[in-house]
């Protein structure tokens, strides 16, 4: 390409390199024979530490910035750019072995090759030993993170700029040559990762998505529970540094040990029984720390914990088909065991984590735990005091997990689709499928091996070889996507021989799920017990029994604050509900027609339990009897009180009349506790609100129905709050409710949702739908609001899904509810406000003394003109308005230069020729020597007397000599005399690049600069930084001529105006300053100090924070050299051309 092609180009990549290199100055870190090597390039060397003496080697200093580096035993392999060299692991010997067509990217050694991966996908091979090419093959791929093995014979990399991403094995024949480059069997289908790993013993590789394949053909070998920062080997027993914990695996993917609390690390490497880590914590410096082997230990779950007085509602309940039921609590990390022949809790297992799936083996005595790092474990049940243990680990989260026979099932999103595990006791794989559909549920049924699971359009089951211990085929239905309702849960009944949907359709397992017949409505739980078939309604407050030909035999409601759930014991029926939120497990004998309150109706059908009441009359029809009601019209206003105020307690229309006519029905007087026969008496004007639940009580607050909302101990900083009922599907709501005589205001709540997104809380007011609140994925509370007209209300806070069947159960909390008036409608109520005149939904207050920032400092109104601070053009003066004549973003009310025409308007009012709201009278001439009225006033001359122009010196303008500069972006530039009078080199603090400057006829020059990325030398002549001398708005237009390595002339012209003159204050202190322009590139300069502003005076906080100025040369004095450009000028209007001469700025700018 031509040079005059790719100036631009040229001139900008210096801009952006070193940007890169300021910021992340260290380039790689590796490890060899106990010697971990740490390769910079801001500044270039590379820092040497030996784990064998806990101590730093010297430093090994390098002429260029590096872009990749290798070690084995014997060299380093350093890549600058393009150009590949070997160097002693001291540094004493530097050998050249070649340059490469592109970038050079990742170097790694095979037994006696060296691989050398570039930009542009070509990879490299060269012969160690002799340093002689063997081969140049294009990859066809962009590499990373190359590792080569030595018993393998083939080297490894992660694609990069492909989707999705792979690791590839790339094997070598005897001659070094390429014998094949492969990717693994599972294209992508793991989590992305950007590093791998080889072990010790070099069969396996790790990467570092926590993803772990076998080396020899990158078949999946397990998996460390999610992904990691760093990894190092103690033997070949993996040490990961995740989320600022050092953790220890065995060979087998087994977690060990901890250790915590480990700060910032960039590298980790273990010697003997040390685990080292490594962090730069500068540009040019490397900590180490050291942590004996011996002290990672296993995380403590803490105490179990004893829940016989504790209100909790079990996310996952599992039964052992036998005497006890596991309670998950999510809220206490246990899980709890009920008793159902003693009817106590057994001793808890306390969890460190949140797990999303839990099965009982009844061949193992285990309870199984999946969780959503992949990670499965168990408890021994046998133990006499069980522990979590950990089993293996799936590449991604645990979304099914089922104990059968002697087997383990599980489920992730790994692999096409989903993939399908079965493991054995000992954690062992024996097989795995993808391809698979995800469920919700998943069923064994022992008569035909068969695994049962659903999808959004069929059920499927899959066929286990149990001989062979394989998974089978994928089968499905018969129906597809038609008639067969995939509403969990699946359900044997009986006697294994039928299948229960959750749509209540009985399905035929040997053939093809056909439909043998159908229940009522849909269920939520079933059982078969004593040939008797159970089930639970959809919204999960009912029970029901069903006779033989599936005719509903009696429906029984629970006041349950949970949903219920069936559980067959010994013959007999367990029902659990809850009740003020504690599990209460009742027992009914099928075998006998017990009947405790002697009214001749058996327990399990009778709906008044301990009244007798033979009748069952059931006005309401809430399976609840009228004998034992205390609301037999189901109005929500209490018998006794319909009573009391000559209501009829078996009419529920009256709760809707307004017996005062005070136009408020009875039902909200009574709510509200106004009396509803005396129109005098109404409900107060709710005007605020303030609850936080702390004292145990909803307050204001109600909730009902078999899905409500209860106190919780998980509301926000671990205070008390309301939970939402954690099991719906999409026919079922759990819904908290408030009502009141509301003013005009706005609801503002702490919103918190746990632990998955198939659900929502919306906010209806009167049956009207307001909005609604989704998933936060930040997983934090979230603050919500919504406005309230004023009036009499009944809002609603319901939480449902749309989907048939959640992945998994879900808690919406809420907290910190208030209620008032917004006067800036911000979504927080004035009394709550921080800052209640002014919008700040945030409510930040950054010093923490009750004003919010949009109240104070920058936001604050300190003149009282309604304009907060960060947008008045006016702060101090009260204009309103907000007048700009000038459109200089300073308000006219505290412009010292209202019409922008740079002179001050109390000297424009001190001549009456000149109007501080006129700017064109500036560039007019009133004395009429030639000079205009701005000109003189800057230049100090009198504009009402003829003067001759002046001149300005512009040299003092960019100082030369012995100077050593710090730039705001934390880097800087050092100028030091060159070899020849008048010539300066200004060299970057960072990075290898330099610039040349030599003064001349024509002023201060840029003669030569290196851009050391792709090692050109760029030779300039005529190019002027700063001219000698200008009038103010005089142009001066130069030639100059440009060459990269001697080579590719081009020639081009720019034109450079002065178009301000003035003082200024920096750090403290007054400067006078010049602004230059060249085209669109606008540099103004500081008498004595340099380049300041990229741009107009004081526009920004200026590129340089401090200078040293060592020495000072006299630029006016030097014995100029001549220049090879040439110039011209005379015109005073300024040009808006040539676009290199920015392009130079902005090099000069991020350079310095």
């Amino acid at each position: 390409m031509k040079l005059s092609a790719v100036i631009t180009t040229i001139l900008l990549w210096p801009l952006l390199s070193f940007s890169v290199i300021t910021q992340a100055a260290l380039v790689d870190i590796k490890e060899n024979n106990n010697v971990v090597y740490a390769l910079y390039a801001a500044p270039n060397k590379i820092i040497r530490y030996d784990m064998t003496t806990d101590s730093f080697l010297d430093e090994i200093t390098l002429s260029k910035v590096p872009s990749a580096f290798y070690i084995d035993d014997s060299h380093i392999y350093l890549s600058f750019n393009r150009e590949l060299r070997q160097l002693s692991h001291d540094g004493s010997e530097n050998n050249f072995i070649r340059n490469t067509s592109s970038s050079i990217s990742g170097i790694t050694g095979v037994n006696n090759y060296l691989i050398a991966a570039q930009s542009d996908s070509n990879v490299t091979t060269i012969n160690k030993q002799t340093l002689t090419f063997i081969e140049n093959r294009d990859s066809h791929y962009n590499g990373q993170s190359f590792i080569g093995s030595s018993l393998q014979n083939a080297y490894y990399y992660r694609t990069t700029s492909v989707s999705p991403s792979d690791i590839h094995i790339v094997s070598l024949n005897v001659d070094g040559t390429t014998q094949r480059d492969n990717d693994s069997p599972y294209h992508g289908d793991y989590p992305n990762a950007d590093k791998i790993f080889l072990n010790s013993s070099e069969n396996k590789i790790y990467d570092n998505a926590g993803i772990i394949y076998f080396s020899e053909n990158l078949n999946y070998a397990g998996s460390l529970s999610g992904s990691f920062d760093a990894l190092t080997f103690s033997q070949d027993n993996p040490i990961i540094l995740r989320e600022g914990e050092l953790i220890l695996f065995d060979q087998n993917a087994i977690e060990q040990g901890r250790i915590q609390n480990i700060g910032e690390t960039d590298f980790l490497a273990s010697y003997s029984n040390k685990v080292f880590t490594f962090s730069s914590v500068s540009n040019s410096s490397l900590t180490a720390k050291s942590y004996d082997i011996s002290s990672f230990n296993l995380p403590d779950p803490g105490d179990a914990i004893d829940p016989t007085n504790l209100s909790y509602e079990a996310e996952i309940i599992e039964h052992n088909f036998g005497d006890t039921v596991f309670l998950l609590d999510q809220e206490t990390l246990n899980v709890f065991r009920w008793d159902l022949v003693n009817e106590k809790y057994l001793t808890s297992l306390p969890l460190l984590n949140y797990p999303q799936r839990i099965s009982y083996s009844k061949a193992h005595d285990r309870i199984y735990l999946g969780y959503d790092s992949g990670k499965i474990t168990y408890f021994d049940l046998s133990s006499d005091s069980p522990s979590e243990q950990q089993l293996t680990s799936l590449p991604q989260s645990v979304h099914g997990l089922k104990a059968f026979d002697q087997y383990l099932f599980a489920a992730d999103e790994s692999g096409a689709w989903n993939t399908q595990y079965l493991f054995n006791k000992e954690g062992t794989l024996l097989d795995s499928k993808d391809w698979r559909t995800r469920s919700p549920v998943y069923m064994w049924n022992p008569e035909l091996n068969n695994m049962y699971y659903l999808s959004s359009s069929d059920i499927y089951w899959n066929n286990i070889d149990i001989v062979n211990e394989k998974l089978g085929v994928e089968s499905d239905s018969k129906y597809h996507y038609d008639t067969l309702s995939r509403q969990p849960p699946l359900i044997m009944i009986s006697n294994n021989q039928l299948i229960l949907n959750g749509g209540g359709q009985i399905l035929n397992p040997n053939d093809q799920l056909e439909i043998l017949n159908n229940l009522s409505n849909s269920i939520s739980d079933a059982v078969w017990a004593s040939d008797t078939l159970i089930t639970v309604t959809s919204d999960g407050g009912s029970y029901q029994v069903w006779k033989d030909n599936y005719e509903l035999e009696i429906e029984r409601a629970i006041s349950t604050t949970a949903p219920i759930r069936l559980f067959e014991n010994n013959g007999d029926l367990i029902i659990m509900s809850s009740t003020s939120g504690k599990p209460v497990f009742e027992r009914f004998s099928l075998g006998e027609d017990e009947d405790r309150d002697g009214d001749g109706v058996k327990d399990l059908i009778d709906n008044c339990l301990d009244i007798a009441n033979s009748n069952q009359l059931d006005t309401d029809s809430d399976s609840t009897g009228n004998e034992c009601d205390s609301d037999n019209d189901n109005d929500s206003i209490p018998d006794t009180y319909e009573l009391a105020n000559n209501m009829d307690p078996l009419n529920a229309s009256d709760a809707l009349l307004d017996n005062d006519s005070d136009g408020y029905s009875n039902l909200i007087e009574f709510k509200l506790g106004s009396d509803l026969n005396d129109a005098s008496s109404v409900p107060e004007v709710i005007t605020s609100i303030s609850e936080n639940f702390n004292e145990g009580s909803m307050g204001m607050f109600y909730s009902n129905g078999n899905k409500p909302w209860n106190i919780s101990p998980s509301g926000k900083n671990g205070s008390i709050g309301l939970s939402s009922s954690a099991s719906l599907d999409k026919d079922t709501t759990s819904s908290l409710f408030i009502t009141g005589n509301f003013s005009e205001g706005v609801m503002s709540f702490e919103h918190y949702q746990f632990p998955n997104s198939d659900y929502q809380l919306s906010i209806w007011i009167d049956d009207q739908h307001e909005t609604s609140f989704y998933f936060s994925y930040d997983n934090n509370w979230e603050s919500q609001s919504f406005n309230i007209e004023a009036g009499t209300h009944t809002i609603e806070f319901r939480v449902s899904t749309t989907y048939f069947y959640p992945d998994g159960p879900s808690q919406h909390l809420i907290d910190n509810v208030e209620f008032g008036r917004d006067s800036d409608q911000d979504g927080i109520a004035d009394q709550y406000d921080n800052c209640p005149t002014i919008s700040n939904s945030w409510q930040e207050d950054t010093n923490n003394n009750g004003i919010g920032d949009e109240c104070e400092g920058q936001y604050a109104d300190d003149d009282a003109d309604g304009i907060p601070l960060y947008r008045d053009n006016c702060p101090t003066v009260s204009n309103p308005e907000q007048k700009d004549l000038d459109f200089d973003q300073y308000g006219d009310a505290c412009d010292t230069d209202i019409d922008g025409d740079g002179i001050n308007n109390e000297i424009e009012d001190s001549y009456d020729f000149l109007n501080p709201k006129d700017s064109s009278d500036a560039l007019q001439d009133q004395d009429q020597d030639g000079i205009s009225n701005l000109e003189e006033i800057l230049t100090g001359t009198n504009p009402i007397e003829a003067n001759e122009r002046v001149r300005i010196e512009l040299l003092e303008y960019f100082p030369l000599g012995n100077i050593d500069a710090t730039t705001r972006d934390g880097g800087g530039y050092q100028i030091l005399r060159g070899d020849r009078p008048g010539e300066y080199i200004m060299s970057d603090k960072n990075s290898a690049l330099y610039q040349k400057f030599t003064v001349t006829n024509l002023g201060i020059e840029l003669t030569e600069f290196f851009t050391p990325e792709d090692n050109f030398t760029y030779n300039l002549r005529g190019l002027v930084e700063i001219p000698k001398s200008m009038y103010l708005n005089e142009k001066l237009t130069f030639k100059y001529s440009i060459t990269r390595n001697g080579q590719d002339e081009a020639n081009g012209e720019q034109t450079i105006s002065l178009i301000d003159i003035g003082t200024t204050i920096w750090n403290g202190k007054g400067y006078d300053y010049i602004t230059l322009r060249n085209g669109d590139a606008v540099r103004t300069y500081l008498k004595g100090i340099g380049p300041m502003y990229n741009g107009w005076v004081n526009d920004g906080e200026g590129i340089i924070q401090s200078i040293s100025i060592n020495s000072l040369d006299d630029t006016e004095n030097i014995e100029s050299a001549d220049s090879s450009g040439s110039s011209s000028g005379g015109s005073i209007n300024p040009i808006w051309a040539l676009m290199l001469f920015g392009l130079l700025f902005n090099l000069r700018r991020r350079s310095y």
